[in-house]
């Protein structure tokens, strides 16, 4: 791509930063209920050894055993900035770099299928539209970035190897062997890149490949010329399969070896309980914590119509891409030159968009069928062993085929003024912030740590810490900050990575109780014992080497706090009480 393109796509990817206006130095691109903490966690972790993951004793404690590296490009970019920007803005920075990386591999793709033969001067300004489709696609936004599952951000390989598979093909009919076995080689290896960077991120991918096979017809006449011979084909699967398996097999085998630990803290075992099957109960349009998105979620307006899932951590969805990439990819498809590659595009975003939302196939929470009859969906979900729990992240999909899709109307535009291949995107940005159920300004959080975590060795023996209160104002969510804490005080502590209420808390009855006290709704529910139970559990708890509990009164509402303060002052002995509250047991 030329260098004002780049630059000005990197100029967009910085308006996120915008959202941190007024902000302290401290704060993150985040919501306060995100998975950051975890996500920092295993960056500075593995980062500092087992760097595709390894043995944990630092979290779920008890319990010792190995634990898979979730970010990768996270930990390295962690590693390199942290020592020269702080821990906030090296997070900060990575969200924008990993933007700005889509928006220029889609941009690089949108060119090569729009001007694949690189003789039109305003097919470069045209692909504009299509990164600024793929890097502010309103679920990448409100669920990588606001909620913090930066494994979703590494989207730009993707573009990177459709781009190489269709320069293979290309370079086949043109009887040019060698440079496409060269095409199909970089194709398989950012397939590679793209697994090892997030290996579910593959998964929606390969939505694209049911509707693709329909492009099949439109090469007749090309297979007819003969230069698709048995032996051509062959060789560039061959060549694709073998760059993809050298770069992603040994990391998926290590990853199978991990998850099949009998220790494992993200068991084969707990991810086979989270797999959708029927009756499939949490892909039910109508359920409040639905892993789908709707149909009518795609021609969303306004912000009342952000999605907002609050179990283990916060997590938003917003889907609607934009009327005006919409009006493009139509605009695309009746373009006189080529107007079935923007069809086809078309077709991918629609099918795609289709797939997120799942075996139902539902306009909205009560219009939606009582059968599976998403048969895209289902294909995918029975290809993949069932392991796509959450159909909604096929919007990000959609959104690079819509873009593609869009850059071809756009280039119809260009033709006729040019200087709308800088106004069109800018334009797509601008729909997203005012009328977008993205939320203006993104959320941020403090990462700041309290100044207790650095000398609990001063108030507690050795030993692990129960931080209180588990939940995030008494919801179902998490306070995943704990794991950004333990990043300072070092000690075990019994928070899961797995989005459950840890085992060994629910298990004893004085650590149930003081959970319940907080929130005894949906994650926790727990039978009130006798005393005398809770005396011998709070000795057990002591006896499997937790030290201490430390509280934050704050967090709390005044009436569940007046309970667990009662129950911690008569059971414990309290040796701090500014900030946060410290009790020994």
């Amino acid at each position: 791509m030329e260098k004002k393109s780049v630059v000005f796509l990197g100029v967009l990817a910085l308006l996120p930063l915008l959202s941190l206006a007024g902000a302290g130095p401290e704060h993150v691109l985040a919501d306060p209920a995100s998975e950051l903490p975890v996500k920092i966690w295993c960056a500075e972790f593995f980062g500092s050894g087992p760097i595709f993951g390894g043995t944990v004793e630092g979290i779920g404690y008890p319990a010792v055993g190995p634990l898979n590296n979730p970010d990768l490009i996270g930990m390295i970019w962690m590693g390199l900035f942290t020592p020269l920007a702080g821990r906030a803005w090296a997070w900060n920075l990575m969200v924008v770099a990993q933007l700005w990386a889509t928006m220029v591999t889609t941009a690089r793709l949108a060119r090569e299928v729009i001007d694949p033969d690189r003789r039109d001067p305003l097919a470069e300004q045209a692909s504009l539209v299509a990164g600024v489709a793929a890097g502010f696609a309103p679920m990448l936004l409100v669920y990588a970035v606001a909620g913090a599952v930066s494994d979703m951000l590494n989207l730009w390989p993707y573009p990177l190897c459709i781009l190489y598979l269709l320069r293979a093909i290309r370079r086949m009919e043109e009887g040019r062997g060698r440079e496409s076995v060269r095409a199909i080689l970089l194709s398989g290896l950012f397939a590679g890149l793209g697994f090892i960077t997030c290996p579910y991120n593959v998964l929606i991918f390969l939505g694209l490949a049911p509707p693709a096979l329909l492009a099949l017809p439109l090469a007749r006449e090309r297979l007819q010329q003969g230069r698709w011979t048995p032996g051509g084909l062959g060789r560039l699967a061959a060549a694709g399969a073998l760059s993809t398996l050298l770069v992603a097999g040994s990391y998926g085998l290590w990853i199978r070896a991990i998850m099949h630990d009998d220790q494992s803290q993200m068991s084969a075992e707990d991810v086979e309980h989270t797999r959708h099957s029927a009756p499939y109960r949490y892909l039910r349009p109508a359920h409040s914590n639905r892993y789908v998105s709707w149909l009518s979620d795609y021609v969303a307006v306004g912000k009342d119509r952000l999605v907002i899932r609050e179990a283990g951590s916060r997590y938003y969805r917003a889907c609607s891409p934009g009327f005006l990439l919409i009006g493009l990819a139509l605009v695309g498809v009746f373009r006189r030159d080529r107007p079935l590659a923007a069809l086809l595009w078309s077709m991918l975003a629609l099918t795609t968009a289709v797939m997120s939302t799942g075996p139902f196939l539902p306009w909205d929470g009560s219009r939606f069928s009582r059968a599976v009859v998403n048969l895209p969906w289902w294909i995918i979900h029975q290809a993949t062993g069932r392991l796509l729990l959450e159909p909604f992240r096929f919007a990000v999909v959609a959104s690079v085929a819509l873009g593609v899709a869009a850059a071809f109307g756009a280039r119809v535009l260009c033709g006729r003024r040019s200087w709308l291949g800088w106004l069109l995107p800018a334009g797509v940005v601008a729909e997203v912030i005012a009328l977008s159920p993205v939320p203006v300004p993104l959320p941020v959080m403090s990462i700041h740590v309290p100044e207790v975590y650095s000398r609990l060795d001063a108030l507690l023996p050795p030993g692990a810490i129960l931080e209180l209160p588990y939940f995030y104002k008494s919801t179902d969510v998490f306070q995943r900050v704990h794991f950004l804490y333990q990043r300072t005080h070092r000690r075990p502590i019994p928070d899961e990575v797995l989005g459950f209420v840890p085992r060994y808390l629910a298990e004893n009855a004085w650590t149930a109780t003081l959970l319940a006290i907080e929130n005894n709704r949906g994650q926790l529910r727990v039978e009130l014992g006798d005393e005398g139970e809770y005396a011998t559990d709070r000795a057990a708890l002591k006896a499997a080497g937790f030290a201490g509990v430390v509280v934050d009164p704050e967090a709390y509402t005044p009436t569940v706090w007046e309970r667990v303060q009662r129950r911690l002052d008569a059971e414990c002995t309290k040796v701090e009480a500014g900030e946060r509250w410290v009790y020994r047991l």
